[in-house]
């Protein structure tokens, strides 16, 4: 389904805990504010 995630957060465009602003770390994404990080392999 093309357009379907249009972010480049993948899911998120936020951090979907506190609202924070994500930032790419390694192949995942993380928050700057709390510290969640988005994951596959957890």
């Amino acid at each position: 389904m093309p357009g379907a995630c249009a972010s480049r957060f993948a899911v998120f465009a936020e951090c979907p805990h506190c609202g924070g602003a994500l930032a790419a770390e390694h192949a995942h994404y993380r928050c700057g504010s709390c510290g969640w990080r988005d994951s596959c392999c957890d």
